[in-house]
């Protein structure tokens, strides 16, 4: 059994006028291990960083439990 916490990825807000690269709206929701490949790389970017705060034990400030 693997000690990593499991990450999922749910989009909440969208910003500006033009849409995603690969067509996300908001609602949408991706297992960090299993679907991180079809994340736009901006979405990725941003992702990385939170989802390797988690996996060090660290939690996100001013975000809603679980």
């Amino acid at each position: 059994m693997s000690n990593k916490p499991e990450i999922r990825i749910t989009l909440v807000e969208k910003r500006g006028t033009k849409g995603c690269s690969r067509g996300h709206r908001v609602g949408d929701s991706w297992d960090y291990d299993t679907e991180r490949g079809n994340l736009c790389p901006l979405a990725m970017h941003t992702a990385f960083v939170y989802a390797d705060i988690l996996r060090c034990g660290g939690c996100i400030p001013h975000s809603p439990a679980g």
